[in-house]
Order: structure tokens, then sequence, then C-alpha cells
């Protein structure tokens, strides 16, 4: 998997970073990472993603000057 699944919810307000696979024991992990200039964009990319659309073990994270934000199965939340 190395294309962005969440791109078209971009618009204006965040920047395509990377894809990452992460490996814990035998479950593989996935996170869609993406840039913003405030959390306030961050928070609009996200809104627009539906809850219902992303798989298990997948995270999209933005990097914020404010933090990191993000979004998975379990709603948006605020990283470390």
């Amino acid at each position: 998997m190395d294309d962005f699944r969440f791109k078209y919810y971009c618009q204006n307000d965040v920047v395509m970073s990377r894809i990452e696979k992460r490996h814990q024991g035998v479950n593989n992990y996935f996170y869609e990472m993406y840039s913003a200039n405030s959390k306030e964009k961050a928070m609009n990319f996200l809104n627009r993603i539906p809850t219902s659309e992303i798989p298990p073990q997948y995270y999209i994270v933005v990097e914020t000057p404010e933090g990191e934000w993000g979004k998975d199965i379990d709603g948006i939340y605020q990283d470390g």
C-alpha cells in the first residue's frame, strides 16, 4: 500500500507527507501522514473523512505547529 487513501479530502487544508507501515507482533498498522499550517486546517480535513471509511488498524495523522492530530475508527484524537 503506497497510495494515499484519503487524499481526496485534502482540499487546501493539508499536504500529503508519507505513508508508514508499522509492525507490532503479528499486526500491521498503517499511518497516512499529512501536514497542515494550523490545528484548524487539520480539523477541517479530519472532519471531512467519514469514520465509517477508515479500516481497522489504519490511522490518519496530521502534523501541525500546535501538535499532531489524528483519526481512526474511534474518531479524532490528539497524538502525544
